[in-house]
């Protein structure tokens, strides 16, 4: 008993220590006019991450390390500052053509979004559905909005023609509420998979910028993140035309064409589909790949920064799938029981070290 009371006097909070506390949460209150709520948040978890700083170890020199473990998304914090949404509760966001914008995933996201006599967009369990009221638009110019989904996160979206959209972290897509008579496109930074509805008076296409994708009906993914060389576009189902340009490929099922931003040539390869499908069913797919793929590809999903101190860990390769059942502390723990790398947590940075 007498342990027990030591235990809870131990426990308590002392007025000096509420002082101290009060007094940052008012200096933190100062600094920016963002909620109170989500200050207190990434200060806690920053000071968490700092207490906890310790060393794990990942890796191997000169094989591949054969990985099998088991992982889910989480986040250190919420999601990138500085989006098109602006500082706002974090979440998947819905930006309409109006300008109005919405968090899908917030405290209380609203079940009717949006409504122009065309179509009504809502949302449901971590799905935007679109919803047309009429066969097809009239203008020829649609208006279009646009689906911001955080690092940390992952959503859905059915198009008002049907067609379904998995969307990565990290990912933006603009889209019309309804499509014009000619032809449905959309726009998209990041990446996504899609199954297409298939219309073969309208095709379905696909805006990368530097690439387009057209198709009929089918099913596959494309892979458009900003800080990739290339832009990959993989195949399902069904056939796409790719189009980088002045270079046109046609792709079979199983392909994948890789279009190299800086010279813009389109290469076709056979690839395994299920390294391409891998994040859509919660898979970390390390198999042949180096550390700072592996890295950068965590780095969107868990919303956490690193830093490579010793380049050379870059270029040690892996094997094996991670599920994302765990934080990211959890997985490089487990990834650590392996190698001759270690981790140091530093707030929301981790920094990569040779052992």
């Amino acid at each position: 008993m007498e342990n027990r009371r030591e235990q809870e006097q131990e426990n308590e909070m002392t007025d000096q220590q509420l002082d101290k506390v009060v007094a940052t949460l008012l200096a933190i209150e100062e600094m920016d006019d963002r909620p109170l709520y989500f200050k207190i948040r990434r200060t806690i978890a920053a000071r968490h991450a700092a207490r906890r700083k310790k060393r794990i170890l990942v890796g191997s020199c000169a094989a591949f390390t054969t990985l099998a473990l088991i992982t889910t998304v989480s986040h250190l914090s919420g999601p990138e500052e500085g989006s098109v949404s602006g500082e706002q509760e974090p979440g998947v966001r819905l930006i309409v053509s109006d300008g109005r914008n919405y968090n899908l995933t917030g405290s209380e996201p609203p079940a009717e979004l949006f409504s122009d006599g065309y179509a009504v967009m809502k949302a449901q369990e971590n799905t935007l559905f679109v919803e047309s009221a009429v066969p097809e638009a009239v203008e020829d110019e649609p208006t279009y909005n646009t689906l911001e989904v955080p690092r940390g996160m992952q959503y859905d979206l059915v198009l008002s023609d049907g067609t379904k959209v998995w969307l990565n972290s990290d990912t933006r897509l603009r889209f019309p509420t309804t499509f014009p008579k000619t032809e449905r496109r959309v726009y998209i930074e990041g990446e996504a998979y899609f199954e297409v509805a298939r219309n073969d008076g309208k095709p379905f296409v696909v805006d990368i910028g530097s690439q387009s994708v057209t198709v009929l009906g089918t099913a596959l993914n494309v892979n458009a993140y900003e800080h990739n060389p290339s832009i990959l576009t993989t195949l399902f189902s069904g056939s796409v035309k790719v189009n980088g340009g002045a270079v046109e490929q046609l792709l079979r099922p199983g392909q994948q064409a890789a279009l190299d931003k800086t010279t813009g040539e389109i290469q076709v390869r056979e690839v395994d589909l299920s390294d391409a499908i891998a994040w859509r069913v919660n898979i970390i797919h390390l198999e042949k790949r180096t550390l700072g793929e592996i890295i950068s590809y965590m780095s969107k999903i868990y919303n956490v920064e690193f830093r490579f101190v010793d380049e050379s860990a870059r270029n040690i390769r892996f094997r094996g799938n991670v599920t994302r059942s765990e934080d990211v502390f959890s997985v490089l723990d487990r990834i650590g029981e392996v190698g001759n790398v270690r981790f140091d947590y530093n707030g929301n940075e981790i920094e990569v070290y040779m052992k």
